[in-house]
């Protein structure tokens, strides 16, 4: 340790072998720094020295009444730290590594280290739950803590513009709403969907495709009709709502048809045409022709009763029918009978 003053020289009672002794004592204080337990007596505002207690030592600078401590050396480690500037943020120019993070203002805000491709030292912000990475003060790469969520957040405006989740939710926003987003099935959109080309699916779901009360109505001109769709709309809006050809004798056999599921067979020349959907009334018209192919006598078909009492088997769900021939008084079996249903 070396501290050393030599106060006031008088010339007068000074010699020079004197003079030569407290000049190389105040050297050894200058060049070890003051070196010692406490602050010099003689320190003055702006002398530097070094507080030593083992192997810790001190750098100080005296302000005039405290001392302020610049960093310390560990001299049996050589380890730097200090106060005001913590030695493991120094990036030297040969290229130094940041082991922490550089904090600095309000709300989080700072620098710290990261891995990825695209560089290794990011500038930081915290709000709320959620911590990010600006680029130019615009968007935001955000993260939170607590949840699997992230993704870019418009810092100007406050708004989400693509937020994922790590089990593979995928988020586009438009003015702070959700438009577009992934889940287990596919791609879900809010709203309306514009294509400018061809759109392919396997499978497609939402309030954009007709239900089959709207395929039936009609009315909407803004949703798409499924095959399934396309056909209960023409069915429910079709003027023949069902129509049978078929061969009336032996076991009624049905050749084609259209809303009709099967044929009662109720004797010589009388059928019931039952249908697949039924008519909301029993207002329907029917239309019918036949031929008795043996012999080219033609033949005909009609309802049942109604000239000169009430119809008989006139339903909703079904209408009983009965063929004859045109040259002769009573009921038969024709191999060739064409009926259609008007509503």
């Amino acid at each position: 340790m070396s501290q050393y003053d030599f106060g006031v020289i008088n010339p007068a009672t000074t010699s020079g072998t004197d003079l030569a002794a407290l000049l190389g004592n105040f050297r050894d204080a200058l060049n070890s720094g003051h070196l010692g337990a406490g602050r010099p007596p003689y320190a003055e505002a702006g002398t530097t020295w070094i507080q030593a207690s083992g192997n810790i030592w001190k750098v100080n600078v005296f302000d005039g009444t405290n001392d302020i401590t610049l960093f310390e050396i560990n001299i049996a480690t050589n380890a730097l730290s200090s106060p005001i500037f913590n030695a493991a943020l120094y990036l030297l120019k040969t290229g130094g590594i940041m082991t922490g993070p550089l904090s600095f203002g309000t709300n989080g805000l700072g620098i710290e280290p990261v891995t990825g491709s695209y560089g290794s030292v990011q500038s930081k912000g915290t709000k709320g739950s959620w911590s990010g990475y600006s680029i130019l003060g615009k968007v935001v790469l955000m993260a939170r803590s607590d949840q699997p969520q992230f993704g870019l957040y418009d810092d100007k405006n406050n708004k989400w513009v693509i937020q994922a989740n790590e089990n593979g939710r995928v988020a586009l926003f438009y003015n702070g709403a959700v438009n577009l987003e992934t889940d287990s099935e596919g791609v879900v959109a809010h709203g309306r969907l514009h294509v400018s080309d061809r759109v392919g699916a396997n499978r497609a779901v939402g309030n954009w495709l007709a239900t089959k009360a709207e395929a039936e109505a009609g009315i909407n001109g803004d949703q798409i009709m499924t095959p399934l769709r396309t056909a209960d709309s023409i069915a429910a809006n079709q003027a023949v709502r069902a129509w049978v050809n078929f061969n009336g004798t032996g076991t009624p056999t049905i050749r084609a048809s259209q809303n009709v599921t099967s044929l009662t067979d109720n004797g010589t020349g009388d059928y019931s045409v039952n249908f697949v959907t039924p008519f909301s009334d029993t207002n329907y018209t029917m239309h019918s022709g036949a031929v008795r192919a043996s012999d080219g006598t033609i033949g005909m078909a009609g309802l049942v009763g109604g000239y000169n009492s009430a119809l008989v088997g006139k339903l909703t769900g079904s209408c009983r029918i009965r063929t004859g021939s045109t040259t002769s008084v009573g009921l038969a079996d024709l191999q060739n009978v064409y009926v259609a249903f008007i509503a």
